[in-house]
């Protein structure tokens, strides 16, 4: 495949992915409250997600590395196909764990072999490719697709809460039939090994890659600063609408506010390609410590208009960092055969993150306030960052 064929193909399956997850967006979690689930128990079927997925991310980009980045992309549409179609069945919080289960378990599949996908094709047509500027217009393209698709799903809810899940599960049936017909693979030699020979290598890549983490810096930066942001993030995350709320905004504005979110995160997405004047590395931490220092504002005023203007300031940040963070992880990694492995790897560190972060968030939340779990959280945002961006060697 040329490049410009390879790039397409990746713009098109990430548009799926993100489309599948917009249809739910928008009723995700009154769905969950349609069957009494209390805002704990919400917390906790995302607390599963975040805790499967930590522990499927190693060995699922080990698969990935050993028997190909593409079909392991189609095994996670197939698997979010089937967590999607027991969501929209499911009555109950076992149900929503199974269905959050299977779907994590999918998602794993997915995060580090299609991005290694992509950089080891593109590297084996031997043209020229400028990696931030793809993940750019990928976050881009994604962006657009989630918000057209939430406003469909919003659209579809209002006849059954658990019509869009089942909506997105068939998109995520035909990504993966799509995935089947035009993802190639032609760099990739599958491995032609027995059951105990595949788990002997599935160890010694393994190791390689704990290696790899171990001595390389660069890498550390990355899995730090990734997990300390998915830490702190989900104050945020889970609280915005119970702030606007307090602010006198009723359920129709933070509708509005919910799509302006995608807005602003896209601002941010085409800002990445323009303002690393002084290496991505550096540039990935001073947006580090904007995105805590407006959290920390966000909660910090009584009137709504510095809240809002701070509010979307870290939106904005944040839809910077996501390109940046891609394109650096991806230039950390000098092995092609871990990889997928080493993605997985950094996904999995984040995802231990958020998983901490929901916990501690919320419990600081019920106990001290939003406020206090808002300013507590960014503030680990900017102090875990200043101390890991002086630590640092130059790259």
């Amino acid at each position: 495949m040329k490049s410009k064929n390879v790039i397409r193909v990746y713009y098109i399956i990430s548009a799926l992915f993100s489309a599948g997850m917009g249809f739910i967006m928008g009723i995700y979690s009154n769905f969950l409250r349609s069957a009494g689930l209390d805002e704990f128990w919400v917390n906790m079927v995302n607390v599963c997600f975040f805790v499967v997925i930590t522990i499927c991310e190693i060995p699922t980009g080990i698969f990935a590395d050993l028997f190909g980045r593409k079909w392991s992309v189609v095994i996670s549409c197939f698997l979010e196909t089937i967590s999607f179609t027991v969501y929209g069945f499911s009555k109950s919080f076992w149900g929503f764990i199974l269905a959050e289960t299977i779907g994590a378990v999918g998602q794993t599949f997915a995060s580090g072999a299609f991005n290694a996908w992509l950089v080891d094709s593109l590297k084996h047509t031997g043209e020229n490719f400028d990696l931030l500027k793809i993940f750019s217009k990928r976050s881009l393209i994604c962006k657009v697709a989630l918000i057209i698709s939430a406003i469909i799903g919003g659209y579809i809810g209002d006849y059954g809460l658990n019509l869009p899940f089942f909506m997105a599960g068939v998109l995520y049936f035909v990504c993966g039939i799509l995935a089947i017909i035009l993802m190639k693979e032609v760099y990739f030699e599958k491995s032609k090994v027995s059951f105990t020979e595949g788990l002997i290598k599935i160890k010694d890549t393994w190791n390689k890659s704990i290696a790899f983490a171990k001595t390389d810096s660069n890498f550390r930066f990355i899995l730090i600063i990734m997990s300390v942001q998915m830490f702190a993030m989900m104050a945020p995350n889970m609280e915005w609408q119970k702030v606007f709320s307090n602010l006198g905004f009723n359920n129709s504005w933070n509708g509005i506010i919910g799509g302006s979110i995608s807005f602003a995160i896209i601002i941010g997405i085409l800002l990445s390609q323009k303002i690393v004047i002084f290496g991505e590395r550096k540039m990935m931490v001073f947006v580090q410590i904007l995105i805590g220092a407006c959290v920390v504002l966000t909660v910090s005023f009584a009137n709504i208009y510095p809240v809002i203007i701070f509010f979307f300031l870290h939106e904005v940040g944040r839809g910077i960092f996501g390109p940046m963070m891609d394109s650096y992880t991806q230039k950390c990694i000098t092995s092609s055969k871990e990889r997928a492995t080493l993605s997985s790897f950094g996904s999995m560190m984040g995802h231990f993150g958020g998983a901490l972060g929901l916990l501690i968030s919320g419990m600081v939340a019920k106990y001290a306030g939003i406020t206090s779990a808002w300013i507590m959280s960014g503030l680990i945002l900017i102090v875990v960052t200043l101390m890991v961006g002086r630590n640092r060697n130059n790259s």
